[in-house]
């Protein structure tokens, strides 16, 4: 090998080495700082943090400190290695002293290890970015003065290729969507104000793109006017990357969570900083280790073939990885960084390989700047038209918000540029909207002490034998998937026969459209202050002290809601107590589970109290064993993944009444089957449980046995609008505890001595609500009619269920509105007086104390 190849050989490993190595460190700080920020946020802190359902997240943070300490050290000797000539080693060596007593301290104090919910997390999120910074501006100080800076301006894209290939985008995306969703036997239906989205996304994809353009032509050419010009437009093109980045982490990552405050606008801007310094430090680090022949040398052009080959592989992953991510996505996040990042591939690609590049310097500055205003004025335009074209089409009633929101749900890409390009005003917010926010997700810096609730006036243990309580709650489980509901269903056997021996709530719905708040709602038997949580909790829980009140043998699956929840000094039996991810809370593990604690259990006279809520079919669980436990069969028209999971479940759920049956436990038990929440399967338009207001995500299964003896001394009406929160006053009412509360956020009791006393409880008008944003509802006149205030797209929604049951169309009037508004403001004020809320917005100081 020659001396030559040999230099070469030994330059070409230390890059690609010391490439990795950095790659590696900085990937180990961003996920460690994102890691803090969830355990700030109130909602991921309990998915994440508490019981994360990525498994590796725990061995991560266990072994954390040694993966810091090993990836800081290949990075001090990767910097020092390729340390250029002529530079001095001591800031290095201070740096490198650094991360070796950094090092010393995360192995002792274990630090994110300990993360809560409160404002230290969020400290150690915008720490551990800095250390980002730190990692980025060494390779700037060690690189800056040492490359060899281009003296002419580069060549850039012309703006008609750049306009033609944002039109070809925004009509790829929703050609995809449309194909998509009509091989998938749910073809959507078009209207007329899809088609003027449709042109107006064609028009908004050019302007931004066209902008985005005039804007880095015009950082070239006052490159090229100073002194400096390589410099200077390589610091430019870094400011105009931050401001992007920064914008992309603020208006669409924690708008998807959605967590949006001054915090996270500090943090977008903060960690957009980081990697536009890190990504500049290794630019510079690869230009100076690039050899004089490899700088010399020009982009090959794409051929005709190859462009044409890369649009058909593009068109193929716009319609296949939407699908791929699925029910793993969270409020479309993952498709919509996906979206930027196939911009990003087939402009890079087309664009900068496929040849049309012009020299910068053709347009002057002014006419860059006018057309960088002119982009954003086009879409504003646009926003401004929503007002005028209802006049013009002579539809007065024509609501141009919803469609537009209805058409972004299926058309990614043209929801990024709206996320992108929005200003506030663009979602309208009115005194409601502004109410509903300040009562919705109330922050952990707003201490709420908690108020004593009692669904019984003069609470007594209940006397005489009393039967076993066993509640199942199926975590995502529509009511049209069970059998007992939907005839057409022929996947729920057991489920059909429990119905045939049980009482089914015909009209049965939850609450809250969300896990966070429906599960302690059943506990509470009642609707809650949107917070996540009042602490303690034991005060609002009627559930747990009946239980304990009545001397019930107390068997849970305590989930990752239940550890808040419970009472520290409660003496529960816990089932699945080894389980390190909450989505691997199945059913057919825990019953068998709970069957051998009974079969040895000591005293036999106890009554049984037995709550769990598997997680078989939602939609986390169903992605993470897809490939484990593949549909075993075809489920046409429905979906097979989420089928096949509910047949399953099904046939655990009959195994375990046989052993009821068997133990002679069947006959004096009070079993109750139900769901927290439904799920959006593929409707169009309708957004998953976590930000959606849906008939189907209402509506839940409530299948419930009662003893032979006190089925016949009570009557119900399996007609009558039931809800979830209707369990707990329920049994309080068959084991004896009343009067249950007649109040606006209490439940009711199901049955009762007499139909007078059963009708008694009934009201015309039942709040509902999004268990993570503010998203509320009123079912009116016997769950015929559904009034939504959807605040985070600013629309209001009126669906008339007894002819429209999947809510597809929006009949909203101003006479619905002013009606239902009024209702829905009294009811969530209602909730504040009762726990002795009273907005006022947070302080630094009530941060700092958190």
């Amino acid at each position: 090998m020659s001396l030559t190849s040999h230099f070469s050989y030994n330059l070409s490993f230390a890059k690609w080495t010391g490439l990795l190595v950095r790659i590696g460190f900085a990937a180990l700080l961003l996920l460690t700082s994102f890691y803090c920020l969830l355990a700030y946020i109130p909602d991921t802190y309990f998915a994440f943090i508490q019981a994360p359902f990525q498994a590796w997240l725990p061995a991560f943070i266990r072994f954390h400190p040694l993966l810091f300490g090993l990836l800081a050290g290949a990075w001090s000797w990767s910097v020092l290695r390729d340390r250029p000539a002529g530079k001095t080693r001591r800031g290095v060596f201070t740096v490198i002293g650094f991360w070796g007593m950094l090092t010393l301290v995360l192995a002792w104090k274990q630090p994110f290890a300990n993360l809560h919910n409160n404002s230290p997390s969020y400290l150690w999120a915008t720490a551990t970015i800095c250390l980002l910074l730190i990692v980025g501006g060494v390779e700037i100080a060690q690189y800056w003065s040492k490359v060899p800076w281009d003296k002419t301006p580069p060549e850039t894209p012309g703006f008609a290729d750049v306009a033609r290939l944002g039109c070809w985008v925004a009509l790829v995306y929703p050609a995809m969507a449309y194909l998509r969703y009509f091989l998938g036997g749910k073809p959507i239906e078009l209207h007329r104000e899809d088609l003027f989205f449709a042109g107006w996304s064609l028009l908004a994809h050019a302007a931004l793109f066209v902008g985005l353009l005039a804007l880095w032509r015009l950082a070239v050419i006052a490159a090229s006017r100073s002194q400096r010009p390589g410099q200077i437009n390589f610091l430019l093109n870094c400011l105009l990357a931050w401001l992007a980045a920064a914008m992309i982490f603020k208006r669409i990552v924690f708008a998807a969570i959605p967590y949006v405050s001054l915090e996270t606008d500090i943090y977008s801007f903060l960690v957009a900083l980081a990697l536009v310094v890190l990504v500049a430090g290794l630019r510079l680090r690869q230009r100076w280790l690039r050899q004089p022949e490899e700088q010399a040398e020009s982009h090959r052009q794409l051929r005709t073939r190859e462009r044409t080959l890369l649009l058909v592989v593009f068109i193929a992953a716009v319609y296949t990885v939407p699908a791929l991510i699925g029910v793993m996505d969270w409020n479309g996040l993952f498709e919509k960084l996906w979206t930027l990042a196939s911009w990003a591939f087939v402009a890079g690609a087309l664009l900068f390989y496929g040849g049309g590049k012009r020299p910068a310097r053709a347009y002057s500055a002014a006419l860059l700047i006018a057309m960088a205003a002119g982009s954003f004025t086009v879409y504003r335009i646009g926003i401004a038209s929503q007002i005028y074209w209802p006049r013009l089409l002579r539809k007065p009633q024509l609501n141009l918000t919803e469609a537009q929101a209805r058409y972004a749900y299926f058309d990614t890409s043209f929801e990024v540029v709206r996320q992108l390009l929005s200003i506030p005003r663009d979602i309208p917010c009115d005194d409601l909207c502004e109410f509903l926010k300040q009562q919705t997700n109330i922050p952990a810096s707003v201490m709420v002490s908690p108020v004593e609730f009692n669904l019984v006036p003069q609470f007594k243990p209940a006397t005489g034998a009393l039967p076993n309580i066993f509640i199942i709650v199926a975590d995502s489980l529509r009511q049209d998937y069970v059998s007992a509901y939907n005839p057409r269903i022929d996947f729920t056997p057991n489920l059909g026969r429990f119905a045939q021996e049980s009482v089914v709530m015909r009209h049965a719905f939850t609450r809250y459209g969300g896990t966070t708040l429906a599960e302690p709602s059943i506990w509470t038997g009642s609707m809650l202050l949107h917070k996540h949580y009042v602490e303690p909790f034991y005060p609002l829980n009627s559930l747990e002290k009946m239980i304990h009140a009545d001397g019930y043998q107390n068997y849970v699956s305590v989930d990752t809601v239940l550890r808040v929840l419970l009472s520290p000094r409660s003496s529960v039996v816990k089932l699945d107590d080894g389980l390190s991810n909450w989505s691997d809370l199945d059913l057919c593990n825990t019953t068998p589970e709970l069957e051998s604690k009974l079969d040895a259990r000591a005293d036999h006279r106890r009554p049984i109290f037995f709550f769990s809520q598997p997680q078989n079919v939602h939609g986390v669980a169903i992605g993470r064993h897809y490939k484990l436990r593949p549909p075993r069969r075809d489920y046409s028209p429905f979906p097979a993944a989420y089928a096949s999971e509910i047949e399953r479940l099904d046939g655990c759920f009959g195994q375990f009444i046989s052993y009821l049956k068997q133990r002679q436990l069947y006959d004096n038990s009070i079993i109750v089957f139900t769901a927290d929440h439904g799920e959006s399967l593929g409707e169009v338009g309708h957004h998953m449980h976590a930000f959606g207001m849906h008939p189907e995500i209402l509506r839940i299964p409530l299948i419930i046995h009662l003893p032979a003896a006190m089925r016949r001394q009570y009557v119900t009406d399996t007609e009558q609008v039931a809800f979830s929160i209707d369990i707990t006053p329920t049994l309080y009412y068959l084991l004896g505890h009343s009067p249950i509360a007649n109040s606006e956020e209490a439940g009711k009791p199901l049955f009762a001595r007499s139909a007078a006393e059963l009708a008694s409880y009934r009201r015309n008008d039942y709040l509902v609500a999004s268990s993570y944003g503010p998203i509320y509802g009123i079912l009116a006149d016997d769950a015929k009619g559904f009034f939504v205030a959807d605040e985070l797209d600013g629309i209001y929604q009126y669906f008339d269920l007894s002819r429209d049951p999947v809510g597809m169309k929006n009949i909203i009037t101003p006479e619905l509105q002013a009606r239902y508004q009024p209702i829905m403001r009294q009811k969530v004020q209602h909730i504040a007086d009762v726990n002795h809320f009273q907005y006022h917005a947070p302080t630094l100081l009530d941060w700092a104390l958190r």
